[in-house]
């Protein structure tokens, strides 16, 4: 884990001396997937019989596609409703 200062221009400086910008974009990147997997810890702790399901992704672009993309995603729920709570990603 790279020391990262940012208090000052000196810092920032000293910083980017020692790390590249790639390897700081890379760690910005991969930011979501860390929270995501704390989102997980947190939700289990609180809820330990919660189920992670995923709805399908669609590219919309009638009305039509949204009514018939909510009727699929609302039956997958319930499905995995039955065996308790869930959360949707």
């Amino acid at each position: 884990k790279p020391d990262i200062q940012v208090g000052s221009t000196k810092e920032i400086l000293d910083t980017l001396s020692r790390i590249s910008l790639s390897a700081l974009a890379d760690r910005v990147a991969a930011m979501p997937s860390r929270f995501d997997t704390v989102l997980v810890g947190a939700a289990e702790m609180m809820e330990p019989e919660v189920q992670f399901i995923s709805v399908p992704r669609r590219t919309i672009k009638t009305p039509e596609d949204v009514d018939a993309w909510l009727k699929n995603a609302k039956e997958i729920i319930e499905v995995a409703m039955k065996n308790g709570p869930v959360i949707v990603s």
